[in-house]
């Protein structure tokens, strides 16, 4: 039976290596990837960008190209993978060998035989705990002058084990003789375990982490940070999660040390035949999460050794939590191994990680099962582990590179939340079905038999778990996939009951996993316990009657409904419902005969009910109704999940004469188990797949998916972290040197600077530019004018003399493109959503926008006397609040696209100006920012020269929307009346302006003509 120290030996090794392998993935992201990181260069190169909604680029060349990228660099990474491993041994082997002699320096222990008086006292006592401690021979016997306690450590190695003995110990041999032999047989029950050499590897492994993974990644995150790249998203989130790592690796480190003391003291009670043999020895108080147990715990562990064997609830969820990091952490690092999706990469990994689950199932089950043959308390056995298991494996999914470091990964779902909840169901559901097999097969565990029920085990986990390494993948399925096809299927089932039924089958029906291996899990979650304790009687009899049960269902079930594909689709739909109903009343039923009792009665009936619905929709050499097709996609999984609900709501009745027998496991009323044999035929006789009619419904839309929009920040933090960025700063350091070379007097070296720049943009014209199309400008444009400005700058200063104004102005406009781009890269997220719409532009049908010109006022529409004027020249004013001065167009959250004026003269100095504006949105955005600004600018001054004029504003409101500005300067008061029309996105803007205040009613016809101008 494995020990509980070598299991969470097993987990500190699985967290260090996980910590390692992604430590030196990450390094060989930048190391093997010539400018920026791998897969995000890979990305760029090849147009792959994320989406807001999460769904993928169908085009299928651009993924080749990306595949075909990321091979190019596997052997480089593959060369860091393995060279950080090797690392992480060879600094724990050192460590593990240094650790006995700085021990014995730090503590100056002395060998004892180097003290005679003393040794001589001690050595016939030493020889004897040796002998009975069953030690091939005496370990090396230290002594520690500098600590006066009674107690002691084993340590070394395995070819050198050292025993330190505290001097108040060696004191005590003569005063306590029972105390000096428990605490020396204590150290030499670590020898005997062999727990020792495990116990300092457990320690160098730990160190060895810190000092190849943790202070590396820390000093590249501070690198990184500090070198210009900031505190992204991803930084931030990895440097969260790094310590979740590092917690459950000193989270096992301190595991592994204190079980080894429980089994220690369980070895010492048995030599010594005293339940307390420290009871004479003072209690050290040590604090929590430290290495040494307390003497309660170590009492209770004493009283019952059994307990030792127990399977607890925190080692399993441990244990599980790291398995699933470990492995998403090696299919992170490896993933450019297996990217092409004809290779056998991703099962693979499947497969190791369903062995890792099944041998942590094995382990809970085999140490259940022994624990209860040694007399144990039955109750809650396999509870504890199994619920610690599914946990582990849940929550551990949310701890792989891959969720942690997507945004939209970090952002679960309610389907994510609850798949995972399912997987921690089934997980602790397959681990209390391990045991229950341990149980049965007795003392036969490690017989063939044991090994048959391991690898039933593996095809469980791998077939019913498996999916839980992809569980946080599966909510943009649903939004892309299912979402769309549970629309479609209830305005097929046209609403009510049906909708509701038809959407059930439909997601049993698609449900993740395949229908073979997942039938095949299935059958032996029954079978196995049907061969290792026999099926009774019951079993067949109530399945045969749950058959016609189940045949007769879907004969009512599918009575009536529209003659329709539509129909056929409902029909099938009700009569799985109806199949299900009566496997959940035969499993209740058979439940009194037992569990294997109820699975295999109910998986008869879902049998039947499977044949009878394909044979029901038989038509033309085909099926009606898709599910028709294959209805064992759903039958099997209810079986088992009739037969678990009836376990758990109806008792088993066991008379008392059958008590004896049932112990054992074999009924009087059980049938032999060549019995099974026809079950498992006609089971495989149901998995043959039978092609639909042409005329069956499909269950997913056949309409292609929405086209995919671009997530303006994600996408710029690929490109940027693809080499985008280093290029940038190629770009920029490259023609700071020149600029700054400019005033040096070598001009053959200031002509080589100029040149790099040209090199440099040449490079980064190479690389795809930004996929925000404002970026993409500010890279374009900023380009354009450093190469000009590089280009001016080498033939200028090839020559004897030139002007290098030109080159500063170049250098000058590129620099301020290049300032506003890297405002958009990774730290600029706030520009990037400011730049881009939230939503791409609805495509429009209707004619394009009316010329701006076509809606000004002409003479005609003014009162006699009024003539077109030219604009009156823009003078340069002064005011007191700047806010207040500013033009109305340029007010608010946007900018006109496009404006038209035009200006009239009237009699007595009347004005009567009209502006038009365009803006990119709805105009009324505008007007709102105009109005706020009228409101908080009540009174203020303005100036130009010696004239400074007194300004009020009095909002009058309505709509069209008014305000009346009085202009009082030292000599003369004006008055303007200013309206403002909003149609569409089109703002008007009227000013009637003279010596007198204009009134609505001098305003009224103009203002019309305006509006109808507009379109009324």
């Amino acid at each position: 039976m494995p020990a509980g120290t070598a299991f969470r030996f097993v987990t500190l090794i699985g967290i260090a290596l996980a910590i390692t392998l992604f430590v030196a993935d990450s390094f060989s992201e930048t190391a093997f990837a010539g400018r920026g990181l791998a897969r995000a260069r890979c990305l760029v190169l090849h147009d792959l960008y994320p989406a807001t909604s999460g769904a993928l680029d169908l085009d299928g060349r651009k993924w080749r190209g990306y595949y075909d990228c990321l091979n190019a660099l596997r052997g480089g990474q593959l060369l860091w993978l393995a060279g950080g491993l090797l690392l992480l041994a060879l600094v724990t082997w050192l460590i593990y060998q240094a650790q006995p002699w700085w021990r014995i320096r730090r503590g100056r222990l002395v060998e004892l035989r180097a003290v005679p008086a003393l040794w001589a006292r001690v050595e016939p006592l030493l020889v004897e705990l040796t002998r009975r401690a069953g030690l091939p021979a005496m370990p090396e016997f230290r002594l520690d002058p500098g600590s006066p306690r009674a107690g002691g450590v084993a340590f070394g190695t395995h070819r050198r084990p050292v025993v330190a003995l505290d001097v108040g110990l060696v004191l005590l041999h003569g005063r306590d003789r029972p105390a000096f032999d428990a605490v020396v047989l204590h150290e030499l029950a670590h020898l005997r375990h062999r727990d020792v050499p495990m116990t300092y590897a457990t320690i160098a492994v730990w160190r060895a982490v810190l000092v190849v993974a943790v202070l590396p990644y820390l000093w590249g995150v501070a690198r990184a940070v500090y070198g210009g790249l900031g505190w992204d998203t991803s930084t931030v989130t990895l440097l969260l999660w790094f310590p979740v790592l590092l917690a459950l690796a000193y989270a096992a480190r301190t595991s592994v040390l204190r079980a080894r003391e429980f089994h220690a003291d369980a070895l010492v009670v048995r030599w010594t035949g005293d339940a307390d043999p420290y009871r004479a020895l003072p209690e050290v108080r040590a604090p929590r999460l430290t290495a040494h147990p307390t003497r309660a715990a170590r009492l209770a562990a004493t009283n019952d050794p059994r307990v030792l064997l127990l399977p607890g609830f925190w080692a399993f969820f441990l244990g599980a939590v790291t398995w699933q990091v470990l492995t998403g952490t090696a299919e992170f690092g490896l993933s450019g191994l297996w990217v092409r999706s004809d290779t056998a990469g991703p099962h693979v990994v499947r497969v190791c990680w369903s062995v890792g689950v099944a041998v942590l199932v094995c382990l809970a089950a085999w140490r259940g099962a022994a624990y209860r043959r040694a007399g144990g308390d039955r109750s809650g056995v396999f509870l504890r582990p199994a619920a610690g298991l599914g946990l582990g494996l849940a929550l551990g999914t949310l701890l792989v590179p891959t969720v942690v470091l997507d945004e939209r990964g970090l952002r679960l779902s309610p389907l994510t939340w609850g798949l995972l909840a399912v997987g921690a169901a089934v997980a602790a559901l397959v681990c209390g079905w391990a045991g229950w097999c341990a149980v049965l097969l007795g003392d036969r565990l490690r017989g063939g038999r044991g090994v048959a029920v391991a690898a039933a085990v593996l095809v469980v986990c791998w077939s019913c778990l498996g999916w839980l390494l992809t569980a946080h993948g599966y909510a943009g399925a649903w939004s892309t996939v299912f979402s769309p096809a549970l629309d479609r299927l209830d305005a097929l089932a046209g609403g009510g009951a049906d909708s509701v039924v038809v959407r059930l089958v439909f997601l049993a029906y698609t449900g993740p996993g395949d229908r073979f291996s997942a039938t095949a899990a299935l059958t032996l979650v029954w079978l196995v316990p049907a061969l290792l304790a026999r099926p009774p009687r019951a079993a067949f009899t109530t399945g045969a009657v749950g058959a016609v049960g189940a045949v007769v269902a879907v004969v009512l079930a599918g009575l009536g409904g529209a003659g329709t594909p539509e129909g056929a689709l409902v029909r099938t739909a009700w009569q799985v419902v109806a199949v299900v109903a009566v496997q959940v009343v035969v499993a209740c039923a058979a439940r009194r005969a037992g569990v294997v009792a109820a699975l295999v009665a109910a998986w008869l009936t879902g049998v039947a009910g499977g044949a009878a619905i394909w044979v029901a929709h038989w038509s033309g050499g085909g099926v009606d109704a898709v599910v028709a097709r294959q209805p064992w996609h759903v039958l099997p999984f209810t079986a088992v999940v009739a037969a678990v609900l009836a376990a758990a709501l109806v008792r088993r009745r066991v008379p008392a004469r059958q008590a004896e027998p049932v112990r054992r496991g074999v009924s009087d009323r059980s049938v032999a188990r060549v019995a099974l044999v026809p079950v498992v035929v006609v089971t495989v006789a149901v998995l043959v797949p039978y092609p639909p009619a042409p005329s069956a419904v499909a269950l997913l839309p056949t309409e292609p998916p929405a086209a995919r929009q671009l997530d303006p920040v994600a996408a710029m933090r690929v490109w940027a972290q693809g080499g985008g960025q280093v290029l940038l700063d190629d770009v920029v350091q490259a023609q700071g040197r020149a600029f700054f070379g400019m005033a040096a007097g070598d001009r053959p070296a200031q002509v080589a600077r100029c040149a790099e720049v040209v090199d440099r943009i040449a490079d980064a014209r190479r690389f795809p530019g930004p996929p925000v199309p404002v970026a993409r400008a500010h890279w374009d444009i900023g380009l354009d004018a450093s190469l000009r400005g590089a280009q001016e700058c080498a033939r200028v200063f090839a020559a004897p003399s030139g002007n290098p104004s030109p080159v500063t102005e170049q250098f000058t406009a590129a620099n301020t493109e290049f300032l506003a781009l890297l405002r958009l890269l990774p730290f600029g997220e706030a520009a990037v959503r400011a730049a881009t719409p939230s939503t791409p532009p609805a495509p429009t049908t209707t004619k394009p926008p009316v010329d701006l010109a076509t809606l000004l006022l002409t003479a005609a529409d003014l009162p006699p006397g009024f003539t077109v004027a030219p604009p009156s020249p823009q003078d340069e004013l002064t005011s007191d609040r700047p806010e207040c001065s500013q033009d109305n167009a340029d007010v608010g959250p946007q900018q006109p696209v496009a404006r038209a004026e035009v200006q009239f003269s009237g009699p007595g100095n009347t004005t009567i100006s009209q502006w038009v504006f365009r803006y990119p949105a709805a105009a009324d955005r505008s007007l709102a920012a105009i109005t706020d600004l009228y409101a908080r600018c009540a009174r203020y001054s303005v100036s130009s020269g010696d004239i400074t004029l007194d300004i009020g504003v009095r909002v009058v409101g309505g709509t069209p929307w008014v305000a009346e500005v009085t202009y009082g300067g030292p000599y003369l008061t004006l008055y303007s009346r200013e309206v403002f029309v909003v149609r569409g996105d089109v703002l008007t803007t009227l000013s009637f302006h003279g010596r007198r205040p204009t009134t609505a009613a001098d305003t009224d016809r103009l203002v019309a003509a305006v509006v109808a101008k507009s379109g009324g």
